[in-house]
């Protein structure tokens, strides 16, 4: 079995990249950050990353819609 390599990206592909991953890499910094700053405990920056995480995908990315966000949290998991 032989892995191929893939190109080596340039500076547009790579800027690219970072724009569409900036939301996800923003939850690092802000639950890391607000820990030790002591903005808020381990346990809330739970919390915290849940409704960060809620917002991103539904008003950012929009991989959900707000009609089902009452399925997704009133149905049993699988």
């Amino acid at each position: 079995m032989t892995i191929r390599r893939q190109p080596v990206a340039n500076w547009g592909e790579r800027w690219k990249a970072f724009r569409e991953s900036i939301w996800g890499l923003l939850l690092v910094i802000v639950v890391i950050g607000g820990i030790y700053t002591g903005i808020f405990t381990p346990t809330e920056a739970a919390a915290m990353s849940a409704v960060y995480a809620f917002f991103v995908a539904v008003f950012v990315y929009k991989d959900m819609s707000l009609a089902k966000v009452p399925k997704v949290l009133l149905d049993p998991p699988t």
